[in-house]
């Protein structure tokens, strides 16, 4: 069962050095960000050749050394990157958001000197990315959603995000996978929900499912995201983050839910743009009530 994943992680690898690859990898970034002035993707010249990509040079630092000393700007830098490599990826307009796929310091350029901006982050390495459509989107917040409420069930239903074709039918099979979920969500401890579905991808691989290799890659990226903004601002969480960013949609789109909570039928709606229903909205306020007196 494991042949097609590992097939899927051999031409990944391969079409990491493929120069004409990252060519047209780099050129579909340049043309999706080319509207996003907070993001840099170099521009690749028309005198590269097959052996050799030759592109705009980048005056920066790794993203890691930003603003030496200096917590306050560190803290912001670290804001501009989850919010332009996590939120506005699973949060994207679009239908089809696509993410770098090795977001390490060295991929990733706190952009110096720019008189416009100077917390521009400049994207390097096109090698890897992925692509992200909506309703795959639109499950991994339900898997999350899960995971922040200690909710097997919801885990269970939205396992499709991760694994490749029917979830088991066999009852010796089922129960083992809904096992493994219990599990994972027994050892999540302090861990972020992106390290618990890193952990639970893990486990589903040994059990023999083949993982849909675009969302295990993006969890993977943002784990090391993670790491980067650990470093940038120890003091900031990417969950509460990401919570913080998906509340600032929901307050928006209050007037649109006002009017799907009168009409019931639309009040498991997820077509707003934080892709939450009233149902999921009303699940995290009472989580964060049943949590507030320990806060």
């Amino acid at each position: 069962p494991l042949t097609e994943m590992f097939q899927e992680i051999r031409k990944s690898m391969a079409d990491e050095i493929r120069t004409e690859g990252e060519q047209q990898n780099l050129l579909r970034a340049g043309k999706y960000y080319q509207s996003n002035p907070k993001i840099l993707v170099p521009h690749l010249y028309p005198f590269s050749t097959k052996q050799v990509t030759v592109m705009e040079f980048v005056r920066g630092e790794k993203i890691s050394n930003a603003f030496a000393g200096d917590g306050r700007q560190r803290a912001i830098m670290a804001r501009r990157l989850s919010d332009a490599l996590t939120s506005d990826v699973i949060f994207s307009k679009e239908e089809e958001a696509l993410f770098h796929g090795d977001p390490h310091a060295g991929n990733v350029f706190h952009v110096l000197k720019d008189p416009k901006d100077p917390y521009r982050i400049a994207l390097l390495d096109w090698g890897l990315f992925g692509l992200f459509p909506r309703p795959q989107r639109a499950q991994l917040i339900q898997l999350m959603l899960g995971i922040q409420l200690n909710d097997a069930h919801r885990l269970r239903q939205h396992l499709g995000a991760l694994v490749q074709g029917d979830l088991p039918a066999d009852p010796v099979k089922a129960a083992r996978l809904d096992q493994t979920i219990k599990e994972t969500l027994q050892q999540r401890s302090k861990r972020s929900n992106f390290d618990t579905l890193g952990d639970l991808i893990l486990r589903l691989g040994k059990e023999g499912y083949v993982l849909r290799f675009n969302l295990a890659l993006f969890i993977k990226s943002q784990v090391t995201i993670a790491g980067i903004l650990a470093g940038l601002d120890p003091a900031l969480k990417q969950d509460d983050y990401l919570m913080e960013r998906a509340s600032g949609l929901v307050k928006k789109e209050l007037p649109k839910r006002f009017l799907y909570t009168l009409w019931i039928p639309k009040w498991n709606s997820h077509s707003y743009g934080s892709m939450l229903s009233n149902e999921d909205v009303k699940d995290m306020l009472l989580r964060r009530l049943s949590g507030g007196s320990k806060k």
